[in-house]
């Protein structure tokens, strides 16, 4: 029985975002819990000490962003569990874990014909249909096989196989995500999701950020939350403390895209 005590967890990264890892465990380890092993897959090694449930595995050498999935693939291979957990290490959670919905989407391992189970508010913001009805505020949901954005490296529940069947060598993150879901569409395997009957904030697993945008700084919005304001963003008494403690620099900018625009949380 998969769990999300027993589910391995692969954070991806590259050397150029090595920094970013300081951050990512920091929340992790805030909303997920410090007795949670993690395995980070990069090339160098940082030049820092991670957590102690942080175990970083090296795959190479950092051939560039389009050589990506190369090593993650034989990486990949190599790993004895059916299902994992996939995300990339700019990818912060924001939030605590639901682990009750958790182990609702966990369950879904034990169908052969799902392939990825998406752990936050992605699958529902495009078409979707009803797989099963939890409750009157909760539903599972799964992406329609003409979707056109079937793959995500966002955080999500992948089967190993199709995983494996989807990936392509020598090709960057973006790519894999083209070229994954076009493979996707129509193949029968099942992309889960989660919605609630009054919208959005729904019932996902996790709450999670897009760090990275735009050169900007790093952005602590919740993906797909961006009208609910402050609401959707993480505390700022969240930032103070990894400033206060260097995990972020404190010169370093810190806001929320809202409507596709860049706000400090100063202003």
């Amino acid at each position: 029985m998969i769990t999300s005590d027993n589910i391995k967890i692969y954070v991806v990264t590259c050397d150029n975002y090595l920094w970013l890892l300081k951050p990512f465990c920091y929340l992790f380890n805030k909303y997920w819990g410090e007795n949670k092993e993690v395995v980070i897959l990069g090339y160098k090694r940082p030049d820092f000490e991670l957590p102690l449930n942080f175990k970083f595995e090296s795959m190479g050498v950092d051939l560039g962003s389009d050589d990506w999935t190369t090593g993650l693939i034989n990486y990949i291979k190599n790993t004895k569990e059916s299902h994992f957990i996939l995300t990339l290490e700019d990818l912060f959670l924001t939030g605590p874990v639901d682990f009750e919905k958790m182990s609702i989407l966990l369950n879904y391992c034990n169908n052969n014909r799902v392939g990825r189970i998406c752990l936050h508010r992605d699958t529902v913001n495009r078409e979707h249909q009803l797989f099963e009805k939890i409750d009157d505020d909760f539903s599972i949901i799964e992406a329609k096989q003409s979707v056109n954005f079937r793959v995500s490296t966002q955080w999500s529940v992948w089967k190993k196989d199709y995983f494996l069947d989807l990936i392509e060598t020598n090709t960057s993150p973006w790519s894999f995500e083209e070229m994954g879901s076009r493979k996707a569409m129509n193949d029968g395997f099942h992309i889960l999701g989660t919605k609630s009957e009054n919208g959005p904030p729904d019932n996902s697993a996790i709450d999670c950020t897009n760090a990275l945008w735009r050169g900007q700084g790093l952005n602590f919005g919740k993906v797909n939350y961006p009208h609910l304001g402050h609401d959707g963003k993480l505390e700022y008494e969240v930032i103070k403390e990894m400033k206060d403690k260097n995990i972020i620099p404190k010169s370093h900018k810190c806001g929320v895209v809202y409507e596709r625009q860049w706000r400090y949380y100063d202003e």
